[in-house]
């Protein structure tokens, strides 16, 4: 081999070499990239992750917070409970949970609850280029809203919890929600409808026909209205003693005219005849009643009345309470042409319990009479009564049904605006009784726009047992109900064509007696439906 020849062949060893060795360099680089990238792609997977778990502990969190502040409960503390819950605590392992209700921006507002989470998320392979950890955050925006559904049937297992009659029907603006798992919790007899945005049944296997937008099986939902409370109310004679004068009763008759001053009187005062008996101003003790007939007027200036024989007040007569305190024994009954005038105060009537034919009860509206309440508050033991042809209207407060319950019969009116009714009862001697407002009745009743009853028409005892006497409302076009009927351990029959702005219906069972609407404006209510629902709006 010559010389040259050789020189050549070390030349190509040589860039041989060099190449190879350039691979060498160029894979080692590729490698360290490669290597790099798999690290971040394992970190940016992991932070994304960690981020999603954070995002799900704000939206849990903003939930949480604005269900309490809609139960009037401790909102933030009940906010970092749920963050805690979805491994998120405050102040542990670098992790901070804040909660507030925004001042400025689009969701600022008493109804707006934000929750955000933050911590500083260690990193993995990144530490080996200087980045340890990184800053993440979530943050979320809930809305205490007025629930989507607006019929709650609560009985965990009755075949026909929700039953439409034949014929009858029931058209619902907002969703229908029945807990029960019988799959016969929804019967619709022939000719029977339901139209609703949704309907949720317990059961997991219902039995047909079902209506459109029917789903299965839902969880069941707790009373919507568990933590309303009641109403206070006592039947304790708030009035102060008149024994300091005592005289008899007297009979006023013959178109005479006679003003009498704070006593005692120990027996019983009649009015007849056209005759004229007024009150002066003061406190009262009426121990054996007044009773006024035969186109005569009674009227009761402001004051304090203790009456323990009752009012009675029949043909054509009047009677005018003005405002004050009474405490009435022995019932207040307007018959037979007769009219009664309350004005506004606290009463407590105590009388018989309502009969189912109007006949009797502890404020007895009857055979053409009618009476106009003042706004007050109310406890009647005994419970009222409207008989045909007679009217009651109602002025705005709380009507305390102390056993006895309602009863309006065919042909009777009663009315109420800003009105809550609480049914309950007071041992054996005044027992729990339904509402019961007849076929042809006619109905007008609106809730309180206001105040810690707001949107709350009826309101049963919870105290009564499942299965306790019914209410029945089967009014058809001649009802409206504006308001929530509660009635969370009894059943309710219930019929209304009228157009209520929103009626909300929350029973142990429900019957559909004849064609029904119900509305969900709850415009008219300074905050909304009293059934809330918390809405992730952020």
């Amino acid at each position: 081999m010559t010389k040259q020849s050789k020189k050549r062949e070390k030349d190509w060893i040589f860039e041989r070499s060099s190449q190879a060795g350039q691979v060498v360099i160029v894979v080692a680089v590729g490698m360290l990239a490669l290597v790099g990238l798999t690290a971040l792609a394992i970190d940016v997977g992991y932070i994304q992750h960690e981020k999603a778990l954070l995002q799900n502990a704000a939206d849990s969190a903003a939930i949480a917070a604005a269900w309490a502040l809609s139960e009037g409960q401790d909102w933030q503390s009940a906010g970092l409970n749920s963050a805690s819950l979805n491994g998120f605590t405050n102040g542990v392992n670098g992790v901070s949970v804040s909660l507030n209700q925004p001042t400025s921006g689009q969701y600022a507002g008493s109804q707006y609850v934000q929750a955000v989470v933050a911590l500083n998320q260690p990193t993995f392979f990144m530490r080996a280029f200087g980045i340890d950890s990184l800053p993440l955050a979530a943050t979320a925006i809930a809305e205490v809203g007025n629930n989507r559904s607006c019929v709650f049937i609560l009985d965990p297992s009755a075949a026909g919890a929700l039953t439409v009659n034949t014929g009858a029907s029931l058209d619902s603006r907002c969703g229908i929600i029945v807990n029960s798992a019988s799959n016969q919790a929804l019967e619709l007899s022939t000719g029977g409808d339901i139209t609703a945005p949704w309907i949720g049944l317990g059961s997991s296997a219902p039995e047909g026909p079902l209506p459109a937008n029917t789903h299965y099986p839902i969880a069941p939902v707790a009373d919507p209205l568990a933590s309303l409370a009641p109403p206070s109310f006592s039947n304790e004679n708030p009035n102060p003693s008149t024994s300091s004068c005592s005289q008899p009763g007297f009979v006023l008759a013959g178109s005479q005219q006679k003003q009498i001053t704070p006593c005692t009187y120990t027996t019983t005062i009649r009015v007849s005849g056209n005759s004229n008996l007024t009150f002066a101003s003061g406190n009262y003790t009426l121990a054996g009643g007044l009773v006024v007939s035969g186109a005569s007027v009674a009227t009761l200036n402001p004051g304090n009345y203790t009456i323990q024989g009752g009012i009675t007040v029949s043909s054509s007569a009047q009677i005018n309470l003005g405002s004050g305190s009474y405490y009435i024994q022995g019932g207040l009954t307007v018959s037979t042409a007769a009219s009664a005038t309350l004005g506004a105060g606290n009463y407590f009537i105590q009388g018989p319990l309502a009969s189912s034919n109007c006949r009797a009860g502890a404020l007895l509206i009857s055979t053409g009479a009618n009476a106009s309440l003042g706004s007050g508050n109310y406890v009647i033991e005994g419970g009222i009564a409207v008989s045909s042809g007679s009217s009651l209207v109602l002025g705005s407060g709380t009507y305390v049904l102390e056993g006895g319950g309602m009863t309006v019969c065919s042909g009777g009116t009663l009315t109420g605006s800003g009105v809550t009714f609480y049914n309950t009862q007071n041992g054996s001697s005044y027992p729990y009784q339904g509402i019961d407002l007849a076929t042809g009745s006619k109905i007008f009743l609106t809730a309180p726009t206001s105040g810690p009853l707001a949107g709350i028409l009826f309101f049963q005892d919870r105290s009564v047992g499942v299965g306790g006497p019914p209410s029945i409302m089967n009014t058809g076009a001649n009802g409206t109900f504006e308001g929530a009927l509660y009635f969370p351990t009894t059943s309710l029959q219930y019929s209304s064509g009228a157009d209520a702005a929103y009626t909300i219906i929350v029973a142990d069972t429900l019957t559909m007696s004849s064609g029904s609407s119900i509305n969900n404006d709850y415009s008219s209510l300074a905050y909304g439906s009293p059934i809330k629902q918390a809405i992730l709006v952020q």
